[in-house]
């Protein structure tokens, strides 16, 4: 038996005695407490959600219990006051919370990521919870730079407790800071400055969602060197990414000349976004991905044919189902309600502009939020409408030897006197085979059509919007 010197003996004592402490030191994950998420459970991590408590009586703040109204991201929601409404009146009576302490990942400008992922853990919380009062930092109902959101720190009784016991409502700020899901934002100075830096920094230690390594995988984000943006942000600024790989995420709502159109609504606005995405000749694995009513991510280049934006150059490879570049399938069957009823004068003249608040990161890196407008025209590009009620005064069939001939052009009026274009692609009937002509649409005879809005520019450089069909079956004849 081999003999080892005693100094080396009691060293290899000494470092088995340690090894448990050092292992202590770094658990794995950061874990939820009573209300995590399954990032981890390890000895070292601290609900601090669920040590704060909620004092009713206090009355150095202001409460008022609430019943979720609208889910925007992992930062910012929107709810009704269940009384005391008259106290939000500038505010169309409604509450739009921004939440005190934190800055989570954009998901509804550029997308980062953590984005998705924070807002859907809001969502789980907020969607389920038996009750929720909101708080402001003092006295008064302080609102942001916006001046429409309240600054608010948020708490909530998850599913399958008793709200009748206060000791259960949990402080989502204080949840969401100490597993990761967002940065430290004002939290010097702020109600519950002390606990919120422990949590801050516990997320830090732990590193945990955006304090992870950089090649820490984050399942709702597409790690690809594009530029990934929202369906509005991209409808808004879309000279921004002129020429530039995008990756953008919507639902299908219409397939035909080699494009998909792709479709995201905006609840906060009411007000649907859309795009053209070309896909050229590809593989029948992109096509299905591309199912009419499939929510999907696409990327491609944008850019801009006749006035009109687009996404060219979507691929999918069906020997590399991982690659970078490919369309993915987010949830098949989604239930979106395209199509909206639209009046013909919103298509065609305009209804003003459509504002919104969108996030703009400065060169310091800080991100606030600014106003943008956008013409409600512009806003509505490529989406899908129903328009009601239409008089067909007059047609036209393309015959200039392209591969347009046989496409219709049908001037309308509106109840309004409006006039707008149905401009049609080449169509068929039902079997498949038998041309649609101007013999069957009658002059005078009133429909109501399903479409894409779309605007040409014609040789006199006017432009007009009018609503494209491709499908003849999205014609109903009212007198018939």
């Amino acid at each position: 038996m081999k003999k080892y010197p005693k100094i080396f003996v009691s060293l290899l004592c000494a470092l088995l005695f340690l090894l448990p402490v050092f292992a202590g030191c770094a658990p794995e994950g950061g874990g939820g407490g009573n209300g995590g998420d399954g990032v981890g459970t390890g000895a070292d991590f601290v609900d601090y959600a669920g040590e704060l408590k909620l004092d009713l009586g206090d009355p150095t703040s202001k409460k008022q219990k609430v019943t979720l109204r609208l889910l925007v991201d992992g930062d910012t929601t929107h709810f009704d006051p269940v009384d005391h409404k008259e106290d939000f009146a500038e505010t169309q009576n409604y509450i739009k919370a921004r939440y005190l302490g934190i800055n989570t990942p954009e998901s509804t400008g550029k997308i980062e990521k953590w984005g998705k992922t924070a807002s859907l853990y809001v969502k789980s919380k907020l969607g389920d919870a038996v009750a929720i009062y909101v708080e402001s930092n003092d006295t008064h109902w302080n609102v942001d730079s916006t001046g429409e959101r309240y600054l608010l720190w948020i708490w909530y009784v998850p599913a399958g407790q008793d709200a009748s016991d206060v000791n259960n409502y949990r402080n989502l700020n204080i949840e969401l800071l100490q597993n990761g899901y967002g940065r430290g934002s004002g939290i010097p100075g702020s109600r519950y400055e002390e606990v919120a830096t422990k949590a801050l920094n516990q997320a830090q230690a732990l590193k945990l969602h955006v304090f992870s390594a950089p090649s820490t995988v984050d399942e709702n984000y597409f790690d690809d060197p594009a530029v990934h943006v929202s369906m509005q942000e991209l409808r808004f600024h879309p000279e921004q990414y002129l020429d530039k790989n995008v990756r953008v995420e919507g639902t299908v709502i219409a397939r035909f000349g080699s494009s998909a159109y792709i479709e995201d609504y905006d609840a906060e606005h009411n007000v649907s976004y859309g795009i053209g995405a070309f896909y050229g000749y590809n593989p029948d694995e992109l096509l299905d991905i591309l199912a009419i009513n499939n929510r999907v991510s696409v990327r491609g280049k944008v850019t801009e044919y006749q006035g009109v934006y687009q996404i060219s150059d979507l691929t999918y490879d069906a020997f590399d189902p991982k690659n970078v570049n490919n369309t993915v399938l987010v949830e098949g069957e989604t239930a979106e309600t395209p199509f909206k009823v639209t009046k013909a004068s919103d298509i065609v003249k305009g209804t003003g502009e459509v504002e919104v608040w969108l996030p703009v990161v400065g060169e310091d890196g800080e991100t606030t939020d600014e106003k943008f407008t956008l013409d409600s025209r512009e806003a509505i590009m490529s989406t899908s409408v129903t328009v009601e009620n239409l008089k067909i005064k007059s047609m036209y069939t393309t015959n200039n030897g392209g591969k347009s001939d046989g496409a219709i052009s049908i001037t309308c009026e509106a109840e309004d006197g409006t006039e707008i274009v149905i401009r049609t692609e080449v169509l068929k009937k039902s079997d498949g085979k038998t041309l649609v002509t101007e013999a069957d649409f009658k002059i005078g005879e009133h429909i109501t059509v399903k479409g894409i809005v779309d605007k040409y520019t014609n040789n006199k450089g006017v432009t007009s919007y009018q609503v494209a069909i491709h499908r003849f079956d999205y014609f109903t004849f009212l007198d018939r």
